[in-house]
C-alpha cells in the first residue's frame, strides 16, 4: 500500500509518498516540496486571498507528482500557519473545494507528539530534549526511555523571525540578530523551560535543522552525512554566518539557497535553545514529524 501525506507548514509544504508493507514497515518513494512561505501572507492574523491561491497552487503542483506514482490513501495536515489564524475553517473549506483534500490541523502539543514518534528508534540517546523549528512555531520535547514526559509549542518560527525583524537586505545584519535573540528569550521564557531541565543532548528535526547539518558539515569540511555535532561547532557556524561577508553568502548560496534568509533566524532559535538547555551535543535527525504521523494513521487504521 502506498500513502501520500501533505505537510503544510509555514515556509515549506511538502509531499512525501511511503510504500508500506503489511507488516506495518515503511519505506520512501517520494518526496517533493515547494517554498510557500504562507506565513508572509498573514495579514491581521488571517491568511489572506493570496496566500490561499498560493496554498492551492502549491497542493495542485504537488498532486501532480502522484501521476508518478500510485497511491491507495493520501493525507494532509497543517501546523502553525493554519493553527493560529482567524480563518483556519474558511481556508480548509475552500482547499478542500478546490483541491479534494482535508487537511488535519494540529495542536501544537499534538505536533510536538508526532515529532518524537518519528525520530524514535532513529536517534541516539532514549534521554533528551527534541527540537522541531518550524516557520512559524517551535517545539520542544523532553523524552525518556519510556516516551514523552513534556511537550510545549511556541509562536516562533524562522519566517516569522524574519519577517518581523528584517528590513531590507536577506541575511540579517547584527542589530536584526540581537532583537531575534532577545524575542526568542521573552517568547520562550527561563520560567517555562525549568520544568524541562536541563539536557547534554538535544536532537533536532525539521527544515531548518538539516540545513544547519548540511551547513556544518561543508563549514567544517566533513562528511555530508555527519549528523552529530557539539554546540561550540554550531555557534561557530552561526557566527561565521553572521558576519555577512560574502564567503558566508556563498556557503549558504551553495548549500541550501531555498534557505538563504531564514537559515540565521534558524540558527538564533537553535543556538539560544542549545545554550539554555547548557546541551553538550546536538543531533539532527532526517526524519520526524511526518513519519509521525504516518505511524499515526497506520495505527488508526488497524
Amino acid at each position: 500500500m502506498n500513502i501520500g501525506i501533505f505537510d503544510i507548514g509555514s515556509n515549506t509544504i511538502r509531499m512525501n509518498v511511503y510504500a508500506v508493507g503489511k507488516s506495518g514497515a515503511y519505506d520512501l518513494l517520494l518526496t517533493r516540496k515547494v517554498q510557500a512561505g504562507l506565513a508572509s501572507s498573514v495579514v491581521d492574523g488571517r491568511l489572506s486571498e493570496a496566500g490561499i491561491v498560493r496554498l492551492r497552487d502549491a497542493l495542485l503542483d504537488l498532486k501532480e507528482w502522484l501521476r508518478h506514482v500510485k497511491t491507495d490513501r493520501l493525507s494532509a495536515f497543517a501546523t502553525a500557519v493554519l493553527r493560529n489564524i482567524a480563518n483556519t475553517q474558511a481556508v480548509l473549506s475552500r482547499i478542500e473545494q478546490s483541491v479534494g483534500l482535508d487537511i488535519a490541523v494540529l495542536s501544537g502539543e499534538t505536533e510536538a507528539h508526532l515529532g518524537f514518534e518519528g525520530v524514535r528508534g532513529h536517534i541516539r540517546s532514549l534521554e533528551g530534549v527534541l527540537l522541531d523549528i518550524g516557520g512559524g512555531s517551535t517545539e520542544i520535547t523532553r523524552f525518556t526511555s519510556t516516551g514523552v514526559t513534556r511537550c510545549a509549542s511556541y509562536p516562533v518560527g524562522s519566517l516569522n523571525l524574519y519577517d518581523e525583524f528584517v528590513g531590507d537586505g536577506i541575511l540579517p545584519k547584527r542589530k536584526e540578530l540581537k532583537e531575534m535573540c532577545r524575542a526568542v528569550r521573552e517568547r520562550v521564557s527561563d520560567a517555562e523551560l525549568v520544568e524541562f531541565g536541563p539536557s547534554d543532548y538535544v536532537c533536532a528535526i525539521g527544515g531548518s535543522s538539516r540545513s544547519v547539518m548540511k551547513l556544518a558539515n561543508a563549514f567544517l569540511a566533513r562528511d555530508e552525512r555527519r549528523s552529530v555535532f557539539t554546540r561550540d561547532e554550531i555557534v561557530r557556524l552561526r557566527d561565521a554566518l553572521a558576519e555577512g561577508s560574502s564567503s558566508a553568502r556563498r556557503l549558504v548560496l551553495q548549500t541550501c539557497p531555498h534557505r538563504i534568509h531564514t537559515i540565521l533566524p534558524g540558527m538564533t532559535i537553535l543556538c539560544q535553545l542549545l545554550k539554555r538547555f547548557d546541551a553538550k551535543v546536538l543531533e539532527v535527525c532526517p526524519v520526524g514529524i511526518r513519519e509521525g504521523y504516518l505511524k499515526r494513521l497506520l495505527k488508526e487504521s488497524k
